[in-house]
């Protein structure tokens, strides 16, 4: 995946994490099929003289492919599942980052006016200390996959910074909602 960033004058730039284009372009060489996840990595690779196809994330799939998903979360009904990324590991402009405790605290807001409960949903342990300092809200987070999905299942929304809580709500059938600070989540 190689969506581009936003850099400190909110222009899209090349992600700094990303392989170098020999190593991309040879790896993509030995592929008997190359399908990617997104119309940005699609471009990039075309730029570099490679054939891709769009299949979309796995995330999409998860309940066509996986037989055994865990069934809904009873505690999370009527809840909105809010997936919040600690600010300081968000690939957006420092003054950027500095926003999004209140962009939080104010969906938290919106959100609790229309369900019966706001939860904050952590997928990293980093994002722990993030979601600790948003002040009466509870969070949630298990480093079990099942776990999540069983939550995202049981969530009447889910709403959020995470790019694969949405597209894995999108799978299930939960109305989602993305709040995309990258190329990739546009």
């Amino acid at each position: 995946s190689a969506g581009r960033i936003h850099g400190r004058d909110h222009r899209l730039v090349a992600r700094t994490d990303r392989a170098s284009d020999e190593a991309i372009t040879a790896l993509c060489r030995r592929a008997d099929c190359l399908l990617v996840r997104d119309e940005a990595t699609a471009a990039m690779l075309a730029d570099l003289g490679v054939d891709a196809e769009v299949g979309g994330c796995p995330s999409l799939y998860l309940e066509r492919f996986v037989p055994d998903l865990p069934p809904p979360s009873e505690e999370m009904a009527g809840t909105a599942l809010v997936s919040v990324r600690h600010p300081d590991l968000m690939s957006i402009p420092y003054a950027d980052q500095a926003r999004v405790h209140g962009c939080v605290t104010r969906l938290v807001t919106l959100l609790g006016a229309q369900y019966d409960r706001v939860m904050l949903l952590c997928h990293d342990r980093q994002d722990l200390p993030f979601a600790a300092g948003i002040e009466g809200v509870e969070y949630c987070y298990s480093e079990d996959p099942r776990q999540v999905v069983s939550w995202l299942r049981g969530s009447s929304l889910s709403a959020g910074f995470r790019l694969h809580a949405f597209l894995t709500a999108t799978g299930l059938g939960v109305p989602a909602l993305q709040i995309s600070y990258d190329e990739r989540g546009s």
